[in-house]
């Protein structure tokens, strides 16, 4: 059977036909794949929440580092960033909150009772824990460099109000120190 007979005989099933027998095709193709399995494509690279705190930091240290080269163009500069704390969650919470009235002659009572509590979620190995809604990298402390900048202060400047607009912290938490290949 050729191409053109194929169809024409599938034109002349008329429109209707035509269609339940693409579904029922669809349908078994569906069915069909449940029985293979296909290989799982690769992360390349890891979500924030898969990141650990060490990583965090190396990352944030190597982008500085990037920084310190491009602006001064030594490229044995240092850089050493240090963090306040761990991530920290924001978990899912539910507040409940109930008043109780006690009235003795003219006296009246209002007692007002607020109650927290987190919501759970089931892991794969049946225990519960709470349900993170969001997670949140350690605040950087502070930055130490080490550059040659052959003394030159506006450059230091330059790298200071550089990490500081990158990182978003306070000019005061960032030291710029001279290295000592180039100290007299």
């Amino acid at each position: 059977m050729t191409k053109e007979e194929l169809k024409a005989r599938i034109l002349s099933l008329g429109k209707t036909k035509t269609a339940v027998i693409l579904g029922v095709v669809g349908i078994l193709l569906i069915f069909l794949s449940s029985f293979f399995s296909f290989p799982e494509t690769k992360k390349t690279g890891k979500t924030e929440s898969e990141k650990t705190v060490d990583e965090y930091k190396a990352e944030v240290q190597e982008e500085i580092l990037q920084l310190v080269k491009e602006i001064s163009g030594d490229d044995s500069a240092k850089v050493v960033v240090t963090l306040n704390t761990g991530k920290k969650y924001l978990y899912a919470d539910e507040e409940s909150k109930s008043t109780a009235e006690k009235s003795s002659g003219e006296n009246k009572d209002v007692s007002l009772e607020t109650k927290n509590s987190f919501t759970t979620v089931k892991t794969e190995d049946g225990s519960e824990k709470p349900l993170i809604t969001a997670e949140y990298m350690p605040e950087i402390r502070g930055v130490a460099v080490v550059v040659n900048t052959g003394k030159n202060s506006a450059a230091k400047e330059e790298i200071k109000n550089s990490i500081a607009a990158a990182l978003q912290i306070a000019s005061k938490r960032i030291y710029i120190a001279e290295s000592g290949r180039n100290k007299s």
